[in-house]
């Protein structure tokens, strides 16, 4: 709407013939509406945001409802991440790896998590292999288990559950349209 009126103004301003006014000052008008039009735009923002704000305040609640339903899920993710990082703990214990990778029991969580979603997986799983070839039996079962199992696991309930909600709501959309056209 704002860009239209600036077209419309600009046009007046450049294909006007009668115009009395120079190019200098018509281009520089010009200037002045298209600054005017994005100060005005920016202030229009937070606005768009109201309008949405029901659209954002269903699909957290629908995110929150999800949420809710995979603690089972979750707390088997965790649970078997804080398995993991106590056997690294016993598994590594005094070798230099321990004092690198798994020095306490969180700071072996945040590593494993770090090795679940790949952003380091060469950097730990190489050093310690290069110590102890067997360890590596240890990293191969943490990935295959967290990272192909329980991580896949979790998405599809997501996705499940997003897809059944969405379509709860749509029967109820419809519901209500058809009982207004009776």
């Amino acid at each position: 709407m704002v860009t239209l009126i600036l077209f419309k103004l600009c046009k007046r301003l450049f294909v006007n013939p009668n115009s009395t006014r120079s190019l200098k000052e018509r281009t520089d008008i010009a200037d002045i509406y298209l600054k005017l039009s994005f100060q005005v735009t920016y202030f229009l923002r937070p606005l768009f945001f109201l309008f949405y704000t029901k659209a954002i305040w269903n699909t957290l609640s629908l995110y929150a409802k999800i949420l809710y339903r995979s603690k089972e899920i979750l707390s088997l993710l965790f649970g078997n991440l804080l398995l993991f990082a106590l056997l690294a703990r016993v598994i590594f214990h005094d070798t230099a790896e321990e004092k690198n990778w798994f020095p306490n029991v969180a700071e072996s969580m945040y590593q494993l998590i770090l090795l679940q979603t790949n952003a380091n997986f060469p950097d730990v799983m190489l050093d310690v292999y290069q110590e102890n070839k067997t360890s590596f039996f240890f990293f191969l079962l943490f990935i295959i288990i967290q990272s192909l199992i329980l991580v896949n696991l979790l998405v599809a309930f997501f996705y499940y559950h997003y897809n059944r909600e969405i379509e709860t709501t749509k029967a109820q959309i419809m519901r209500q349209e058809t009982s207004r056209s009776y």
